[in-house]
């Protein structure tokens, strides 16, 4: 992909994702992250942690494991469509976070209730990594205040959400290092690398919507963006390198169709045409 800076500017002319309806807009920009989704679910933290200790400390890390993950996809959901409102007010827009903000909130229970009682079991190590979390969860509501109130920027919101969620993606990663079962450690490498893909194509996602209600990227805000494309191809190559046959295959499978195949466009698009003619 080419990731030239682009044009200059041109008095009058604006970003072509301006012109797409908010449902469109929704459609495109989400659907990667959901459907990467489904590949971590199917052979993901949860699973793996689960067949490799069957007792029921696996089986609690088992379960913390997928409500890590599943909360993580609520919160890159949250962040996408906060970001957005907060660069433009819209009312559609709108609507659609105060629905997210449930779903988000009962994946947070869920893992409140699974962290809990492995808290004083797995070492200062990882009571730091959910002390992290629980700060970043309890900062949530004021981070919705002030998306809510636009006192924050769309970028101060989006690096604010990115914060919670890396520190999510801390906790899967330490629970699940494994000891002795090379077979298990390839999976969990494995689903490591896909979550942080799925992560920066996400954040790569939210960008996009946002820009959808903007007429140009803010001031260093394709610097960023391109970094996030050059991130994001690393974090792909990364998940190809440890991955099997069966689970590259697994993934394709599941990434593909015309939705897909939409979104890469407009990213393309997005890197060649920032500024410039509307993107058909």
């Amino acid at each position: 992909m080419d990731a030239s800076p682009p044009p200059a500017s041109e008095p009058g002319r604006t970003f072509g994702l301006r012109n797409w309806r908010v449902r469109s807009k929704l459609i495109a920009v989400l659907v990667i992250p959901a459907v990467a989704f489904l590949v971590l679910a199917s052979f993901g933290i949860g699973s793996l942690v689960g067949d490799a200790q069957a007792n029921d400390r696996g089986h609690r890390l088992a379960e913390l494991g997928r409500e890590v993950t599943a909360l993580v996809h609520e919160l890159q959901s949250e962040r996408d469509l906060s970001a957005a409102f907060v660069e433009s007010g819209d009312e559609g827009v709108g609507r659609v976070l105060g629905e997210q903000l449930p779903r988000a909130d009962r994946a947070a229970t869920a893992y409140r209730d699974a962290e809990a009682p492995l808290y004083d079991d797995l070492g200062e190590r990882l009571q730091g990594r959910f002390d992290a979390v629980r700060a970043g969860l309890n900062d949530l509501p004021a981070l919705r205040d002030a998306t809510r109130s636009s006192s924050l920027t769309g970028r101060a919101s989006f690096a604010e959400y990115s914060r919670i969620v890396d520190q999510l993606l801390d906790v899967n990663a330490d629970i699940a290092e494994p000891g002795g079962d090379e077979d298990l450690s390839q999976s969990v490498r494995a689903f490591n690398d896909l979550s942080r893909a799925k992560e920066v194509t996400s954040q790569v996602r939210g960008i996009l919507y946002a820009l959808a209600f903007q007429d140009r990227f803010e001031f260093g805000g394709f610097q960023d963006f391109s970094g996030l494309l050059a991130q994001q191809q690393a974090a792909f190559d990364e998940f190809q390198a440890d991955a099997t046959d069966q689970q590259r295959s697994l993934f394709a499978d599941v990434v593909q169709g015309q939705a897909v195949l939409q979104v890469d466009r407009i990213q393309g698009d997005a890197v060649r045409r920032q500024s410039g003619a509307d993107i058909d």
